[in-house]
């Protein structure tokens, strides 16, 4: 907007103001701005410069110059000033850990700078802009750049590393992974370590250790092929493509751990009704004597009825220990002797529960008293249901069809049918009277023949005369 003003100074003088205002000035405006004065006696002209001023642009997109685990290198170029020094610089790295948070930070450099380093994270996606400041303020950020970090070992170890005894060779190891935020890449497996203990190898033993590695999806494993009569240190570590990490915490492991240590124990038992059960289990102890008692689910061994016999034996093991055989025998095997038998171990310094199953197999039950489904003037189809196989597969049936021909002789037939089907189809006479019943068995042999179905010749003829009366060809129960 233009603004002029006149008026008279001293002796009468007249004077003549103009003024130009710009209230939103903008980089166009730059540039030299002039006043002409023109009387019929002269001219005159005066000039002036104007320089805007603004934040300065985003600079470019930084270049990345070196990229290690922990540490990236970077470089920009000065961007356009817009007529204020550059008074400082702001980098500004964030990427989103394993635990969906955004990490950011910022840092301020001098004007000077063109070029700084970030620490940063290993195995991490960034995204790195850079921005520039003068006396106006601050500019816009440069586009960023994105990079991922390389791998390294592992920060820390596996968390929560337990040691369970097997037998006095063997034990099993577990463990919890590394926390995401410390893996520093992709486990790709782990490693476990145990070692001969300080007070083992001060008595001269030169027993090398054990080394299992495991994929790094595995938080278990078995350390086998231990000896008996030393102690182990043992930890467990995380390898990454950049290699090892820190090994947890060592736990000491030896038979003197528990005190007590199962070397065998029954597996599954399979016994016939009637038959004769041997269950057995084998601990050594370097902790003092063992206590052993069985309990079965029928009755324990603090209390046998008189078809069990309990038998043990003891002596010295080669570490010093002691070993100790126990032996329960049943006869006859019941019914009620199916389920879980148990050794409990117990020493002065902890006590050891083992299991095996004891499976008693007898011959099937008889099945319910089969049902006629179709009749027809030349057969009878019955058909029954599965019975109770008593822990041995059915491997087949036996029907019975008994009758009396029409010279009075009793005569009998049985069909032999494979397992699985529950169904039989027999021929007959309308006048005469049949009995018709079902046996299963199975691998110790057969059950009892089910109740029989009978079927009255006069109840026969009625349903045949209902068949003709009605035009069908059989007639469905």
């Amino acid at each position: 907007t233009f603004v002029t003003r006149t008026g008279f100074v001293f002796s009468g003088i007249p004077f003549t103001e103009v003024t130009l205002t710009i209230p939103l000035s903008r980089r166009a405006d730059n540039g030299t701005y002039t006043c002409n004065a023109t009387t019929p006696l002269l001219t005159r002209s005066d000039s002036s410069d104007v320089i805007v001023l603004e934040v300065p642009d985003a600079p470019r997109r930084p270049t990345i110059t070196s990229v290690q685990p922990n540490t990236i290198d970077i470089m920009w170029i000065e961007p356009i000033t817009n007529n204020d020094p550059i008074i400082q610089y702001t980098v500004r790295q964030h990427y989103e850990n394993c635990n969906g948070r955004i990490i950011a930070s910022t840092a301020t450099l001098a004007a000077s700078a063109r070029s700084t380093t970030l620490q940063v994270q290993p195995y991490q996606n960034y995204s790195i802009t850079v921005r520039a400041a003068n006396s106006v303020g601050l500019g816009n950020y440069s586009d960023e750049v994105k990079l991922q970090t390389p791998q390294q070992r592992p920060a820390a170890a596996p968390q929560n590393f337990t040691v369970l005894t097997n037998s006095p060779s063997s034990i099993t190891v577990t463990w919890g992974h590394i926390p995401c935020t410390e893996r520093n890449g992709i486990i790709t497996s782990y490693q476990v370590l145990c070692n001969v203990s300080a007070d083992s190898r001060s008595s001269g033993n030169t027993t090398a250790g054990k080394v299992v590695t495991v994929s790094g999806q595995d938080t278990s494993t078995t350390v086998s092929g231990l000896d008996m009569c030393l102690t182990y240190e043992c930890g467990v570590r995380g390898f990454t493509t950049s290699g090892a990490g820190p090994l947890s915490n060592n736990i000491t492991s030896s038979s003197q751990t528990l005190g007590t240590f199962l070397t065998s124990i029954s597996s599954t038992i399979y016994v016939t009704s009637g038959g004769s059960v041997s269950f057995y289990c084998n601990y050594t102890s370097t902790q003092g004597p063992l206590n052993i008692t069985v309990q079965t689910p029928a009755f324990t061994s603090d209390l046998l009825p008189a078809r069990a016999l309990l038998s043990s034996r003891s002596g010295t093991t080669i570490c010093g220990g002691a070993f100790y055989y126990v032996q329960l025998n049943i006869l006859p095997a019941l019914a009620i002797d199916n389920g879980t038998f148990t050794c409990v171990a117990r020493s002065p310094v902890g006590r050891q529960r083992d299991s095996a199953d004891v499976i008693v197999q007898d011959v099937p039950e008889a099945p319910s008293t089969p049902a006629a489904r179709h009749i027809s003037q030349s057969n009878i189809t019955v058909i029954w249901l599965e019975p109770v196989n008593n822990n041995a597969p059915i491997t087949g049936y036996s029907v019975r069809f008994e009758y009396r021909n029409r010279f009075g002789h009793a005569l009998v037939t049985t069909t032999s049918l494979p397992p699985g089907l529950l169904s039989s189809v027999l021929f007959a006479e309308p006048h005469l009277n049949y009995s018709i019943s079902v046996r299963a068995a199975n691998a110790i042999g057969y059950g009892n023949y089910s109740p029989p179905l009978f079927i009255q010749a006069d109840e026969f003829r009625k349903i045949l005369w209902f068949v003709r009366m009605h035009g069908i060809e059989t007639f469905s129960t």
